[in-house]
C-alpha cells in the first residue's frame, strides 16, 4: 500500500491484515508507482531520487533481500509481464514507448513502435498491456488501448480516458471514468480462457455506453484494488486533519 507522511512523499509498506501490523518496504525514496507479483513475493517500483532522473526497483516482500536497483535513466510504471518479462514507460524526451526488459535491465525493446500516454494496468497473465494512446479520429483525439505485450494488433477498449484493470483470477475486468464518481465504473466478464472480455468491434465508446454491457457494478468507491471475489475489495480512503491555533491580534 502507499502511504503519503507529513513531507508529502509517497512511501510503500506492506501490511499484515491478520494482525493489523504494517511495516515500511523501503525507506528514503519517493514512490510513484508500483507493481506486485502474481506471487506476492515482490513489487517493482519506480523510485524518484531527490536528485537524478526516476529510476525502477525490485524489491522482496518478505525483505529477506534488499531492493535492488535494476535501471535508472528516467524509466517509470513498471509491471510483472510475461516470461519474466518487465514492462515499463520511458521517454526519449519528445514522447512516451512502452518497453520490456529482462530482470537484470538486458534485452530491451519497443512491445509496440507507436508512442503511448500512460501505462494503466497488465493483465495478471501480462499477454495484454492496458495504456492510453493518442489517436486521431472521429471519436477522440486519445483512447485506452489493449495492447498484446508479444506482439499482434491492439484492441481499442474506449475512445477518450478510462481506467482499465483486471481482477487477479481474470475473471472480470472493470472501467472506471476520469472522474472516478462512486458508480461510474463498468464491470465486465472474461470469458474463460481469455484475458480480455467481449468488446464491440469498436470499443465500448464511452462509460456510459459500457454500462449497458456491465451487468453488475460492484464498485461502490472511486480507486479501489479488486480482487478474485467482485464484492470484496480494498480502496482509498482519505482524510484530512487540521490545526486550530488562536492567534492574538494587537
Amino acid at each position: 500500500m502507499g502511504r503519503a507522511d507529513s513531507d508529502s512523499q509517497r512511501e510503500l509498506w506492506v501490511a499484515d491484515l491478520s494482525t493489523g501490523k504494517s511495516e515500511r518496504l523501503v525507506s528514503g525514496y519517493q514512490i510513484s508507482s508500483y507493481d506486485v507479483s502474481g506471487s506476492g513475493s515482490e513489487a517493482l517500483l519506480a523510485v524518484r531520487p531527490a536528485q537524478g532522473m526516476s529510476q525502477i526497483w525490485l524489491a522482496s516482500l518478505d525483505r529477506r533481500s534488499p531492493p535492488v536497483r535494476i535501471v535508472f535513466d528516467g524509466e517509470d510504471s513498471p509491471f510483472f509481464g510475461a516470461d519474466d518479462q518487465i514492462l515499463f514507460r520511458k521517454s526519449d524526451g519528445k514522447a512516451n514507448y512502452l518497453l520490456r526488459m529482462n530482470r537484470d535491465g538486458s534485452g530491451r525493446a519497443k512491445v509496440v513502435p507507436h508512442s503511448i500516454l500512460n501505462v494503466m494496468s497488465v493483465s495478471p497473465d501480462g499477454l495484454w498491456i492496458a495504456a492510453l494512446v493518442p489517436v486521431n479520429d472521429a471519436q477522440a483525439t486519445f483512447a485506452e488501448m489493449a495492447i498484446p505485450a508479444l506482439g499482434g494488433a491492439p484492441k481499442r477498449i474506449c475512445s477518450g480516458y478510462c481506467i482499465a484493470q483486471w481482477a487477479p483470477d481474470m475473471r472480470h475486468f472493470y472501467l472506471t471514468s476520469r472522474n472516478g464518481q462512486p458508480g461510474e465504473r463498468v464491470t465486465l466478464p472474461v470469458p474463460a480462457g481469455k484475458s480480455l472480455p467481449d468488446l464491440p468491434a469498436s470499443s465500448i465508446g464511452s462509460i456510459d455506453k459500457g454500462m449497458a454491457l456491465s451487468g453488475d457494478l460492484g464498485v461502490e468507491h472511486s480507486e479501489f484494488a479488486p480482487s478474485p471475489n467482485p464484492s470484496v475489495y480494498a480502496y482509498v480512503k482519505t482524510a484530512m486533519h487540521r490545526n486550530l491555533f488562536r492567534v492574538p491580534v494587537p
